[in-house]
């Protein structure tokens, strides 16, 4: 390969000539891990030429790993001939605060791509090569200054944009060796551990948050989510409890609580009537929390109050017509009630269950009495049936 192409190779991968296997292969890494074609699977064009991009970073590696130039110390190039300044400045970044600051403002707006199941979205191309460098920043102040905390701190919430939940756990737990007492960083390494199923970690990252900041209501929030999570149900209790005493106007606190009190599991304490003030605190809230409706219907209906516990599921779906649990919740309900409204609500639910989940509706079908078993199947529901907007 000429000198000339060797050189560009390097400028892709943004090392320098002097750069150690190791500092080359983290930076082929990160440019994989954001120009990885399978991020765009839902846009064909961005899927091309994200193909195009990965090939030319591979074959710049093969080219650099194979025949690495001589001459400058290692790290020493990729800052100085880095190419990359600060949008609008005549001059680079030259201290790690600077870097760091940099990236901060390339990686400021992760509102323009989001996970959406499938990849990653992104308004436009110009946007990844923006955030690409704002990774490239962050690994710039880190190799001038590795204990400067919001660098770390910066690096862990860009990989967390673009999915990397692994690689951000890994830079949160290097800003805590460096300082144990920055709530910020706790509550971002909690929400990780969370993506990543680890709960117990996720609760304690909370704690962690929660003595740092014991006014933070969000915090405790999601404390109690992690403890729900971990089955450790008083402390969740406890935890939502301060959250709403904290911010009174927090509609999902208010369910989360109803949820702990009225269905804590085999750890918790039930207590259906706190459960019904929290759930219908967050309907007041929020009219159109769905999940608070069908925690209030089904904790009325185990209370045996089957014509309020209607009102309420009917509700909830209203708000979510594809719930299994609240079509689930409303089939009891009305099969405990004693009005010959409710027999034409059953039906429907049925209706709804065989399409949504074959099993709810046949755990359904066994708790109603035979007759109105076989009236399910000598007279199903006709489509479109409006039993629940009339109730």
């Amino acid at each position: 390969m000429h000198d000339h192409d060797l050189a560009s190779s390097y400028r892709l991968l943004d090392v320098g000539p002097g750069a150690s296997p190791a500092e080359i292969r983290r930076a082929y890494l990160l440019l994989v891990n954001v120009w990885h074609p399978d991020r765009f699977e839902h846009d064909a064009e961005l899927r091309t030429r994200a193909q195009e991009k990965l090939q030319a970073i591979n074959l710049a590696y093969e080219a650099v790993r194979d025949a690495p130039l001589a001459g400058a110390p290692a790290g020493e190039a990729s800052v100085v001939d880095a190419g990359v300044g600060d949008p609008g400045s005549a001059t680079e970044p030259g201290t790690a605060p600077e870097w760091a600051a940099l990236g901060r403002r390339l990686t400021a707006n992760p509102g323009r791509l989001r996970s959406d199941g499938e990849g990653l979205a992104w308004s436009g191309i110009a946007n990844l090569n923006q955030f690409v460098e704002g990774l490239r920043a962050y690994h710039r102040a880190l190799r001038l200054d590795p204990r400067l905390v919001e660098a770390w701190h910066g690096l862990g919430r860009a990989h967390l944009a673009i999915g990397k939940t692994d690689e951000a756990i890994l830079a949160f737990e290097e800003a805590l060796k460096v300082t144990h007492d920055h709530a910020g960083v706790w509550l971002d390494l909690g929400s990780a551990y969370a993506d990543r199923g680890r709960h117990p970690a996720a609760a304690g990252a909370f704690r962690e948050v929660v003595r740092l900041r014991p006014h933070d209501a969000d915090a405790w929030y999601a404390l109690g989510s992690a403890c729900t999570r971990n089955g450790e149900m008083e402390d969740a209790t406890d935890s939502y409890r301060q959250a709403v005493r904290l911010r009174p106007d927090l509609a999902e606190a208010w369910h989360a609580l109803g949820v702990a009190l009225a269905f804590p599991g085999p750890e918790g304490r039930v207590d259906p009537e706190e459960a019904l003030a929290a759930f219908r605190e967050a309907v007041r809230l929020r009219a159109d929390l769905a999940p608070a409706w069908q925690g209030l219907g089904a904790t009325l209906s185990g209370l045996r109050r089957h014509d309020e516990a209607i009102e309420a599921l009917q509700q909830a779906v209203r708000l979510e017509p594809e719930s299994v649990e609240a079509w689930y919740s409303l089939g009891v309900a009305c099969r405990y009630a004693l009005h010959t409204r409710a027999a034409h609500v059953v039906r429907e639910a049925y209706a709804r269950l065989k399409r949504l989940s074959p099993s709810h509706a046949t755990r359904l079908r066994e708790l109603l009495p035979y007759s109105t078993r076989l009236s399910l199947l000598a007279f199903p529901p006709r489509p479109g049936s409006q039993a629940v907007a009339q109730g």
